[in-house]
């Protein structure tokens, strides 16, 4: 009965649902369930429904405005990730720590993994002339 009462107001016609083994009903258009049958029960329902012309908007289209606001959706989703990827760096600031001047003299500037009492623990440390001290 739910899903016949589910046609009736996507398809805006009256449903007659007959059944030998199960409800038999007459629904209206808005879903309201107007008479209906027992299980099993055998019985004559006698009423008097309207024909519709023409068709309604789910009948016409569908699923295809479903479809497409989830294909929207996944879109603006992707996007807004694509975005978010491009603005990520790569390695968090607070990580790094960069010297004025390396070493030596060297113009370069040297870049030094943040750690405990100074040591790099084996995580890369550039230094003077780009190569690991």
């Amino acid at each position: 009965i739910a899903t016949s009462r589910l046609q009736a107001i996507e398809t805006g016609r009256w449903v007659v649902q007959a059944a030998p083994t199960g409800f038999s009903a007459v629904i209206t258009p808005s879903g309201r369930v107007v008479e209906r049958t027992g299980i099993s029960q055998q019985r004559v329902i006698e009423q008097t429904i309207q024909r519709r012309a023409g068709i309604t908007l789910a009948v016409r289209f569908g699923d295809w405005p479903a479809l497409g606001i989830a294909l929207l959706l996944v879109a603006i989703g992707w996007g807004l990730e694509l975005q978010h990827q491009r603005h990520r760096s790569v390695v968090h600031e607070r990580d790094l720590h960069v010297g004025a001047e390396a070493a030596g003299g060297d113009d370069r500037a040297q870049l030094t993994k943040a750690g405990r009492d100074g040591f790099d623990d084996g995580l890369g440390v550039i230094g003077p002339g780009g190569r690991d001290p």
